[in-house]
């Protein structure tokens, strides 16, 4: 699989450089973004949203978490680790805020239960965002894709989470989290099987085993979610 792309693995280190850098440029950029989606949101204005999605810097820390995995570079999967719950922090206490103080947000429209076809959604969304860094092209529209299942649910828990609406927040929190999820399983599962490994032979080993562990890591909690999901469902 790995013929068919044309990055090396050391443009690979290089493209997430910058993703999992805690710039003053990225979280200014999640701060614009939450702002912009929070407006889109409470407007129930689709374009509003969309330009938050185009903004949003989503797509990095989740291609270099899984890159990091397939390598089995801890020093990749902490950085990115660290940047993706800063970015998940400063989107929920925004959220938070903003509905404590907004008051009644009884226009917003919840987030549905999720489907299957949203898992579907994240998993294709995580897929095509490997495939476009591999392939060494443009990932803005892919980065809208993955910011699209990750931003709007995360503003939303945040939101409803302010005006203290618990099970609409935990549902969005839930999507949010599943969504990740799948993102990261696509993710990790495509540089794999496009032949991503350790430089060192020594080194290979290793990261199979820590490729494999969180793989099925991550399935287990996909399995668990799923659950809760179909049981929240039938008392909500």
């Amino acid at each position: 699989m790995g013929r068919f792309f044309s990055i090396s693995k050391e443009e690979l280190y290089n493209d997430i450089e910058q993703p999992v850098s805690l710039s003053a440029n990225f979280i200014l950029m999640i701060i614009l973004s939450a702002f912009i989606a929070g407006i889109g949101i409470i407007k129930d204005n689709l374009a509003i949203t969309i330009g938050a999605m185009v903004i949003a810097p989503f797509l990095g820390p989740n291609m270099s978490m899984s890159l990091g995995t397939t390598l089995g570079d801890w020093e990749i999967i902490r950085r990115s680790l660290i940047t993706g719950i800063v970015a998940t922090l400063l989107v929920m206490v925004i959220s938070i805020t903003w509905g404590w103080f907004a008051g009644d947000l009884s226009g917003i429209s919840p987030d549905p239960m999720i489907a299957y076809q949203d898992v579907l959604l994240a998993i294709l969304c995580g897929a095509a965002g490997v495939v476009s860094v591999l392939s060494g092209q443009g990932s803005t529209m892919v980065g809208v894709m993955v910011a699209a299942a990750l931003l709007p649910p995360l503003m939303r828990a945040g939101l409803f989470l302010g005006v203290g609406d618990l099970p609409k927040a935990f549902n969005s929190f839930v999507i949010f989290g599943t969504n990740v999820i799948c993102v990261n399983i696509a993710s990790i599962s495509i540089f794999y099987l496009a032949g991503i490994r350790p430089s060192m032979w020594w080194e290979k080993e290793k990261a199979r085993v820590k490729t494999r562990n969180a793989l099925v890591t991550l399935m287990i909690i996909l399995a668990v979610l799923v659950v809760l999901i179909m049981t929240l469902s039938q008392h909500w």
